[in-house]
């Protein structure tokens, strides 16, 4: 909520976040040469913007880490027949 109704022109206001548990109050620095609505649909543009790539790296993490594992996989059955071989030299053929 507004503690006072910004105008066009102004180069930043005044909210209460809510979000926070004491509900400081925080200023928002305003484009000079948008009008409140404005300023406020490109705020909001880039706070969705923002959620969006928050979810994608999300999915690279989790599919990265099952690449990873992946990889550790394979790491280890290459490991386990490097071994085979040495204790068995006849394995080679």
């Amino acid at each position: 909520m507004l503690t006072y109704t910004p105008f066009k022109g102004m180069s930043e206001t005044k909210v209460i976040n809510y979000y926070e548990p004491d509900a400081p109050e925080i200023s928002i620095h305003l484009d000079l040469r948008l009008s409140p609505s404005e300023n406020a649909q490109r705020y909001f543009k880039k706070y969705n913007k923002l959620k969006k790539a928050l979810s994608e790296v999300k999915r690279q993490m989790i599919e990265a880490k099952h690449e990873i594992d992946y990889l550790e996989n394979v790491m280890t059955a290459i490991d386990t027949t490097m071994k085979h071989r040495i204790l068995t030299p006849y394995a080679m053929n």
